[in-house]
């Protein structure tokens, strides 16, 4: 259902360019680069992966586009919708070839000490 809302609130602030993709089990399993270059047609129809923390990967864009979604979703968390905090990284060459669910758990103990508690609730 999130993923459904998100599209729609990137379609409506002009960000239409940018994909959405649900993270399932398969794509744990996978390399960071081949889950962004997953298409999947209907989003909201996509079982997420259930235990994995709430994370959005950003690829492509620049750091104030990143800025101005990751401040839009927390809009969301804050607002009628209620949404669970999320955990944003970047893909970048670096990580692009890393297994998933390897980068998923470093990212989340790199959030856990550098915020001293795990904000992002797994779905």
């Amino acid at each position: 259902v999130e993923c459904a809302e998100w599209r729609e609130i990137l379609d409506a602030i002009g960000a239409d360019f940018i994909r959405v993709v649900a993270c399932d089990k398969a794509m744990t399993r996978g390399t960071l680069g081949r889950a962004l270059e997953t298409v999947q047609e209907d989003v909201s129809a996509v079982k997420p992966a259930l235990g994995v923390p709430r994370m959005m990967f950003m690829s492509g864009m620049n750091g104030r586009e990143v800025m101005e979604l990751i401040g839009v979703y927390e809009d969301m968390c804050e607002g009628d919708r209620e949404w669970a905090p999320a955990v944003f990284a970047c893909a970048v060459p670096k990580n692009y070839d890393s297994p998933m669910s390897a980068l998923l758990a470093e990212i989340m103990d790199d959030h856990e000490r550098l915020t001293g508690g795990g904000a992002a609730a797994a779905l």
